[in-house]
């Protein structure tokens, strides 16, 4: 097995040699989901495009499956890690939400052809929800009680990141040539009136005295 140093509090760190292994065969699998879908990948394939050795293979990962699975987790954690780096205001407000959108589209035009795989025709069908429920996660403030007027702001939150995968996804494909504040504006205004125009969550029948079930601890 490659070899692991340790770091401070007991974690393991990958080595050089480990990380380019590992980058190698997520880059060939990613050449392969531009040619088929994950259900036609195999091991003997990436193993043969990567030059790598099939027991190598297994100590990294279970099966292609396994891999593109671990290649999207470590791809929304860096997602989220950025979007956490940001000073967000506290609590709601639309200068937050442009903050989360601008966070998400700088880190998505720097892995560009990542997501332009991931978002294409042989993508996994789960990585958009997945995504969506990490960035709609950092929509309120840690701690922040889900009231009616923050379930509200909640749901405004969703709807303009699932209007912001389609637009990206034509925006990498345009080679992301408009910049990355001037989209995140447009996302976030063009939704916004959107709500605006049907009313938001009150013209649907919401009421700050309403009881509101707030999730499980």
């Amino acid at each position: 097995m490659a070899a692991e140093t340790r770091v401070p509090g007991g974690a393991r760190a990958e080595s050089p040699r480990v990380r380019r292994t590992k980058r190698l065969l997520d880059e060939t699998l990613l050449d392969a989901l531009q040619e088929k879908p994950i259900t036609r990948v195999t091991v003997t394939e990436l193993c043969s495009r990567a030059g790598v050795n099939r027991s190598t293979y297994y100590v990294y990962f279970d099966n292609p499956l396994d891999q593109l699975d671990r290649l999207e987790a470590r791809v929304i954690e860096g997602l989220t890690r950025e979007v956490d780096r940001r000073e967000l205001r506290a609590g709601y407000s639309h200068e937050r939400l442009e903050a989360i959108v601008e966070a998400a589209l700088g880190y998505i035009g720097e892995q560009a052809d990542v997501f332009r795989v991931l978002w294409g025709e042989h993508g996994s069908a789960g990585f958009e929800r997945k995504l969506l429920t990490a960035l709609a996660a950092r929509a309120l403030a840690p701690g922040e009680r889900l009231t009616p007027e923050a379930r509200s702001h909640l749901y405004q939150c969703i709807y303009s990141l699932s209007g912001m995968f389609g637009l990206v996804s034509y925006w990498l494909r345009d080679g992301a040539d408009v910049e990355v504040r001037e989209l995140a504006q447009t996302i976030v205004r063009a939704n916004l009136a959107a709500v605006d125009a049907l009313g938001g969550a009150d013209a649907a029948g919401t009421d700050a005295s309403d009881p509101v079930d707030t999730p499980a601890p």
